[in-house]
């Protein structure tokens, strides 16, 4: 049976950045080879023509092609393997982890300390080390080379050498268009990301590069530099979404990021980075996923709320009576195949009462500018009371916002 080998990161560079990949990959090999280590090697894939003002500052065609990167990362000496590395420069640790892996709970609290000389001083960052046993070390690199017991070249390098391949081919080292700060202020970058969420939808670095578009972290460092390209009509853009409202829910996701619970290094990093007044550049990826994050959180609150409601709660209004009440969206619209397709929308209200509404379509909710988690004045026929799975909810229609 053949085996498949899985890339171990794959992504498109510029075409004429593959001299650079390669030379990467290169650096990567010689200093695996001086450790004794497997070199990686990688595969050139298909080409796509791509024009992308906000990734190269004009709309110029570009070739790209996909790389992918075959290896494991370097396993050090005396079985050695990186876990993470610990950023210790801004007000709270900032994690970068290997992909597929986490850090051990409590070892991004244990600051600046390293396992192998006892120290707790001033580090910019630390390694964190795994070995074949699963015993997990802190290092600093001042003492890699001693505790690794390795003097033939520098592991830290190698490491960040590989590190740095993953940046290359997510997009982290492309050149930027005109001058910009080296830092930039966290609120800044929040409220742009929230603007921009709000005008085109969430988009990942990943997924940007998947469907050859521009990531919202992208699109955060072109309304940081008003000499791009793309500055004005991204401006323009999101021009009607900079509203006080806003404003005023910025506040309020920076305080849910600082107060929220550490439940992964994810939630870790976007607490450090919300606590900060300015990040560097290289910070920015993170930071802009922090509105979509969010409101994913808060529509997850809401559906927690209904269900707990819908435990509680009975019926309201009296069968085919038309009333006014105020009622808050709890979910997207579900769809359901039958006969004919409908649509579950579900509501709940400020008393903890559900209510569910069958449309003929997953717009109706957005045609009357409803949004999950807004609480809405609307009128309603109340059509009849069900029992659905032990919960008891009470089903409308004609349901017509206010």
């Amino acid at each position: 049976m053949q085996v498949i080998m899985q890339p171990a990161v794959t992504g498109f560079v510029q075409a004429s950045a593959l001299v650079l990949v390669t030379q990467r990959i290169e650096t990567i090999n010689r200093k695996a080879r001086k450790l004794g280590l497997e070199p990686v090697t990688f595969k050139v894939g298909e080409q796509r023509i791509v024009c992308n003002a906000l990734r190269y500052g004009d709309n110029r065609p570009r070739t790209e092609v996909e790389v992918s990167i075959f290896g494991e990362q370097p396993r050090l000496a005396g079985g050695w393997k990186l876990l993470g590395v610990v950023d210790h420069r801004e007000a709270l640790p900032i994690v970068w982890n290997v992909p597929g892996h986490e850090l051990p709970a409590g070892q991004r609290e244990r600051g600046a300390v390293c396992d192998h000389c006892n120290a707790i001083r001033r580090r910019s960052d630390t390694f964190v080390l795994v070995d074949e046993a699963g015993t997990v070390k802190q290092v600093g690199r001042q003492c890699m080379g001693d505790f690794l017991g390795s003097t033939k070249t520098d592991p830290v390098a190698a490491l960040n050498v590989w590190r740095t391949l993953f940046d290359v081919l997510s997009g982290e080292e492309i050149e930027r268009h005109g001058s910009a700060p080296d830092v930039i202020e966290v609120r800044k970058v929040v409220k742009l990301a929230a603007a921009l969420v709000r005008t085109y939808g969430w988009l990942s670095v990943t997924k940007a590069q998947m469907n050859n578009a521009s990531s919202t972290a992208d699109q955060v460092r072109v309304l940081d530099n008003p000499l791009s390209n793309a500055y004005a009509r991204l401006s323009e853009d999101i021009k009607p979404n900079l509203t006080e409202e806003l404003e005023r829910e910025v506040d309020v996701m920076l305080e849910w990021a600082r107060h929220s619970a550490l439940t992964s290094d994810y939630m870790a990093n976007l607490k450090a980075l919300a606590s900060c007044e300015y990040v560097r550049l290289d910070k920015v990826n993170l930071l802009a996923s922090l509105p979509a994050s969010f409101w994913r959180a808060e529509e997850r609150e809401v559906v927690e709320r209904a269900k707990l409601a819908a435990r509680q709660s009975g019926y309201v209004g009296e069968v085919g009576k038309r009333v006014t009440m105020t009622l808050t969206l709890t979910a997207e619209p579900r769809r359901f195949d039958s006969a004919y397709t409908t649509f579950l929308h579900e509501f709940v209200d400020a008393q903890g009462f559900v209510f569910t509404w069958w449309g003929s379509s997953p717009a109706t909710c957005v045609d009357l500018g409803w949004v999950v988690g807004e609480a809405r004045e609307a009128k309603v026929t109340i059509k009849k009371h069900e029992e659905f799975r032990g919960f008891k909810r009470t089903v409308v229609t004609r349901v017509k916002g206010l």
